[in-house]
């Protein structure tokens, strides 16, 4: 727990200080923070090395899924080819 300065940028200006919850959901909202330090420390770690911010990034499954190709061919790939199309099964 504690307060957090984050930083979206190396060399960016720190922002904060936010409680550590504030912090969990602008990366779960998406904020992209480069780099982290808390309240009363000099050094600064990425986000992930802090166990509560490196969760909150990992989005969780609520079921598992199983990806299967839509053929039993490999798609053939040529200029103009944009992506293939795979069909997506829930497991059940």
């Amino acid at each position: 727990m504690g307060d957090w300065f984050v930083s979206t940028a190396v060399g960016a200006k720190p922002l904060g200080p936010f409680p550590e919850e504030q912090v969990v959901e602008m990366i779960r909202g998406g904020m992209k923070i480069a780099a982290v330090c808390r309240r009363g420390e000099a050094e600064w770690m990425g986000p992930s090395a802090y166990a509560p911010f490196a969760t909150a990034a990992v989005p969780v499954a609520s079921e598992a899924i199983q990806v299967t190709p839509s053929s039993s061919k490999p798609p053939q790939v040529g200029i103009g080819t944009a992506l293939a199309v795979v069909s997506v099964r829930h497991a059940a």
